[in-house]
């Protein structure tokens, strides 16, 4: 059966519920928030609103980091249509531009919209990550491109490992970024989180295609 679309009151419900967990978790982690201070926080009288959206906690968690999902999917679709005219998919950093910027961007979208990548980093630090699909697309296709250039040179069981690395990487040190900034009540401007992105990105670069060590090699051949 097809759901019907929410009254405005009732999405204008679900939006405060959403923007004051993304906060709240953000700031304290996944278990440190109670279902009644989010309904708290959100201005909500009825203490069954939040059951009322979403059902459980689970379902909170995955609509929390679902509503920005479109805006940079979006973003990462345009970025890789651009790159596939210029080319293809053959230039890493160009590769791991789409994966990374789109979701950077999210600290530059204003003072009310601060608190989705650190959101994003307690989910990804917590156990509740098996029962969400933290990806979309676009992060698939890019990380399959990665991998793709990368496996040219090295065993997969390092590519994957490497990967996985970065990819928390990129998420808790734009966190790291956006904590500082909140706490520090100053905005991230443009030219602040280009500069910190593209050294995040150059880094990552020399770590994904770093030499692998005799030390290493030996250990890859025993596993």
């Amino acid at each position: 059966m097809r759901r019907k679309p929410l009254r405005r009151d009732a999405r204008d419900s679900r939006d405060r519920l959403i923007l004051a967990a993304e906060r709240l978790f953000a700031e304290r982690g996944i278990d440190g928030v109670s279902l009644r201070e989010l309904n708290q926080a959100a201005g909500q009288k009825n203490v069954s609103a939040l059951q009322y959206h979403f059902g459980t906690k689970a379902d909170l968690l995955a609509a929390v980091f679902a509503h920005r999902v479109p805006k940079i999917e979006a973003r990462r679709q345009a970025m890789l249509a651009q790159m596939k005219v210029a080319g293809g998919m053959s230039d890493l950093r160009l590769v791991l531009d789409a994966m990374v910027v789109p979701f950077a961007e999210q600290l530059d979208s204003g003072k009310n919209e601060r608190a989705y990548v650190r959101f994003v980093a307690q989910l990804y630090s917590h156990p509740s990550i098996r029962e969400f699909d933290l990806s979309s697309a676009g992060y698939r296709e890019t990380y399959r491109a990665a991998q793709r250039l990368l496996s040219a040179e090295f065993p997969a069981k390092l590519v994957k490992q490497r990967l996985g690395l970065q990819v928390g990487h990129f998420v808790h040190a734009l966190a790291n970024l956006e904590g500082r900034v909140v706490g520090h009540g100053r905005p991230a401007t443009p030219k602040r989180v280009q500069l910190f992105v593209n050294d995040l990105l150059d880094t990552a670069v020399g770590a994904l295609t770093a030499p692998v060590s005799p030390t290493t090699a030996t250990l890859l051949r025993r596993s």
